[in-house]
């Protein structure tokens, strides 16, 4: 990994939403939350992710391995933050989830997946729009193979 890279990213997203007290409150669905969203989405493509938003505005980036056959990794974390939250919340599972990524195509064969879920810290959800527990973050075990099935299934619908 690229610790400069990563730390440099981190201060960039920090400016998003920054507040007087040295943190941030980037709400989710706000203007700072739909900036750091698209800032994120520009560094997924630049590691030659490729993107995806679903339905509820939920970032994906993959990355194809050697082995189709291999189980996928799946991390990352989200943008969003509480009001006047920290820096690092959040943003440093997500962005260091983006340079593992560009660390895997250098190294492995296997499938690299990273998620950057909507709305993870906030309470506020816009109408009609679940919440990061759609995607399986606050549900027991079987929903969330359920809902990966699901999700993978509505995936493949989009490649054809």
């Amino acid at each position: 990994m690229n610790g400069a890279r990563l730390n440099g990213w981190l201060t960039a997203i920090a400016e998003f939403g920054k507040n007087p007290q040295g943190g941030v409150t980037r709400l989710a669905y706000s203007d700072a939350d739909l900036a750091a969203r698209a800032y994120t989405v520009q560094l997924m493509r630049d590691a030659r992710l490729d993107v995806s938003i679903d339905a509820a505005g939920n970032i994906f980036g993959k990355r194809a391995g050697t082995d189709a056959a291999a189980k996928p990794v799946i991390f990352g974390s989200h943008v969003d933050s509480v009001p006047e939250g920290g820096n690092y919340d959040g943003n440093v599972g997500t962005l260091a989830a983006i340079e593992v990524a560009r660390t895997l195509a250098s190294r492995a064969s296997r499938r690299g997946t990273r998620c950057g879920w909507r709305a993870g810290r906030t309470r506020r959800a816009a109408p009609g729009k679940p919440r990061r527990d759609a995607g399986g973050g606050g549900q027991r075990a079987g929903h969330r193979g359920a809902q990966r099935q699901e999700h993978q299934r509505r995936h493949s619908l989009h490649r054809r």
